[in-house]
């Protein structure tokens, strides 16, 4: 949870995917978005560019991304925070199949998942 000074007294739960420019992940987006506990739930699109599968001497893993998808959930009251990082992760689990890795800077020690989708 990160907490954000300008903003007073809201929380933040993230987790990112990468995805290939074909992947088929429109509809569990919209549904996704839609289950959304909190009105300040959000998806942030980042296009990559291609430039990350020039490079080969890193661990990164996901060299053919050209979308990061950030999956956000935001809230203000704490009774609301359980519902919220379910949801992230409820849509993280839903798209994890189709992605080709997961942003590693994100990740607590409760995701080994994720750790084995952002190193390999």
């Amino acid at each position: 949870t990160v907490h954000r000074g300008f903003i007073p007294k809201r929380s933040f739960f993230v987790r990112a995917l990468f995805f290939e420019k074909t992947a088929d992940m429109c509809k569990d987006v919209v549904e996704g978005i839609r289950s959304a506990p909190s009105p300040h739930c959000y998806f942030h699109f980042q296009h990559m560019g291609g430039a990350v599968s020039k490079r080969i001497d890193s661990l990164f893993t996901a060299r053919q991304a050209e979308w990061s998808l950030v999956i956000s959930a935001a809230w203000s009251e704490e009774k609301s925070a359980a519902a919220c990082r379910s949801w992230v992760m409820q849509v993280v689990q839903k798209l994890l199949p189709k992605a080709l890795g997961s942003y590693a800077t994100d990740l607590g020690p409760e995701d080994e998942l994720l750790a084995g989708h952002s190193f390999g």
